[in-house]
């Protein structure tokens, strides 16, 4: 048993869902970077803040992000202990996750590429490209995230 590896699992001896989700997370984001990669207009600001898509960093930042995003996740499956238990109330829960993430997403990153030299500050556009990019990513990640149960 390694060292502290009883402080990362949680009380049912599984690990903390949060921890889950960062595979889960990962795993997830490569439709949603497939589709990104396959489609994407060239008024995607995710390409001007994570890296150009289809390089070797643009993949790794896509990766990272997932991976960050399914640990959110992960947490939110945690607090919505029972509702969250079975695969649809996840995918739900997914769905308003992504939701919130493309609304949040689509105000920041004008100005995030703005501050990254790669884009003049912009309005948001609520763009429904990265709605749809996002909704991929959460259902996977739904669906591949385990319940906190």
């Amino acid at each position: 048993m390694a060292i502290g590896s009883t402080v990362a699992r949680s009380t049912n001896g599984r690990r903390p869902t949060w921890r889950r989700g960062i595979l889960a997370g990962a795993l997830a984001a490569i439709p949603a970077g497939v589709l990104l990669a396959a489609v994407a207009p060239g008024d995607v600001a995710v390409p001007g803040v994570a890296g150009p898509a289809g390089t070797l960093a643009g993949w790794l930042a896509v990766l990272a992000l997932g991976a960050a995003g399914g640990a959110v996740f992960g947490v939110l499956v945690e607090r919505a202990a029972g509702y969250a238990d079975a695969p649809r109330g996840r995918a739900l829960l997914g769905i308003a996750y992504g939701t919130a993430l493309w609304f949040l997403l689509e105000h920041a990153l004008p100005l995030a590429a703005a501050a990254t030299g790669s884009g003049a500050p912009g309005r948001p556009r609520l763009n429904a490209f990265p709605l749809a990019v996002l909704l991929v990513y959460v259902v996977v990640l739904a669906l591949a995230t385990p319940s906190s149960g």
